[in-house]
């Protein structure tokens, strides 16, 4: 592992470079509250000539497979994601005509720079790569309309681009005041364990769910083959039939399979110290599936077809009897085995 700080502009100069958001990451996730403190500190840097502002850390490797400059954003993708934003928004206002930099080239700068790779092969140049529909709202952003207006990247985009135009912000001034963020640099080498590291930093971003910690888990010591594979056939599912509420369901899993309660706050170490990396294998999230489908008849009863306790887990609902959910979910499970009849 090596680390050094630098410059975040620094970090995300460089013609070929790419960044990749992996799957096991949960998706891009800054409020408008987030988005505000950021361009506030923005905005008082720019009254303080040369002063640098620290931005956090950002962790990364190289991706398996890829070329020698595709990073996996391991930890600060929210940050890089967010800087994005804000960049491109700064583009279109100069495109659009909305404000006037004292520099010429300054959107053509900030876009060949560090938001496109010009002469890359692929049909896609656009150098960061969130997940799922994130990158579809993220690469809406370079067109000139389609906007993707109920993503939340969408909606900061749009947060920044007002913000500059009513305030009437010099983006000149604004762009100086970004590079001069700055962040600890972690490079990860191959014998490193992305994961311990993970868990260990303490990072300005948003506290992640059990739920999120468990994905990064089970997915990140995975090739990166698998990772894809198994992110899209299995848990992209998981979340679907537990309505995004996965930590719930991980605690109503382990609280089954341990014959114990276990509360929301230990259910990742509860996981972690129950499932080792070995046991990490595809009958492991089919399993996983398979009682995600099961949840779902719980928490939405009315759903599907019609078996003769449904009234009866709607009741349990409508009163909030999570407490049962563990037992119910052994039920079903031997239900769904014709070991019990309805």
């Amino acid at each position: 592992m090596k680390g050094s700080e630098k410059r975040l502009m620094q970090f995300m100069d460089g013609s070929n470079k790419r960044f990749i958001i992996p799957v096991y990451q949960r998706n891009y996730s800054w409020k408008l509250e987030h988005c505000k403190q950021l361009l506030d500190d923005l905005k008082s840097l720019i009254n303080k000539n040369n002063t640098p502002h620290f931005f956090g850390s950002v962790v990364s490797s190289h991706m398996e497979g890829g070329n020698r400059e595709d990073f996996l954003i391991i930890d600060g993708q929210q940050r890089i994601t967010t800087i994005s934003i804000l960049l491109l928004a700064i583009v279109h206002l100069i495109k659009e005509g909305k404000v006037i930099p004292k520099k010429d080239s300054l959107s053509m700068q900030i876009l060949e720079t560090h938001l496109i790779d010009k002469y890359q092969n692929e049909e896609r140049k656009i150098r960061l790569k969130p997940i799922k529909d994130d990158c579809d709202a993220f690469d809406a952003l370079f067109s000139e309309g389609n906007f993707k207006e109920n993503s939340t990247i969408t909606k900061n985009f749009t947060y920044f681009a007002n913000r500059i135009i009513n305030e009437n912000i010099c983006v000149d001034d604004l762009y100086d005041a970004i590079c001069r963020l700055e962040i600890v640099d972690i490079f990860l080498e191959k014998e490193d364990n992305p994961q311990l590291i993970f868990e260990s930093l303490n990072s300005t971003g948003l506290e992640l769910e059990e739920g999120d910690k468990i994905r990064n888990y089970i997915l990140m010591g995975l090739p990166s083959k698998k990772q894809d594979e198994y992110y899209y056939k299995y848990w992209v599912n998981i979340e679907k039939q537990t309505n995004f509420n996965v930590s719930e369901f991980f605690r109503t899993y382990l609280t089954l399979k341990l014959s114990r309660t276990v509360i929301i706050r230990d259910v990742y170490f509860t996981f972690k110290s129950q499932f080792s990396t070995k046991d990490i294998n595809e009958e492991l999230f089919k399993e996983l599936l398979g009682y995600s489908y099961l949840y779902n008849k719980i928490i939405n009863p009315l759903d599907g077809d019609k078996t003769i306790f449904r009234d009866v887990l709607y009741r349990l609902n409508y009163l909030d009897f999570s407490v049962t959910y563990s037992t119910i979910l052994a039920i079903l499970y031997k239900w769904k085995k014709a070991a019990l009849s309805e």
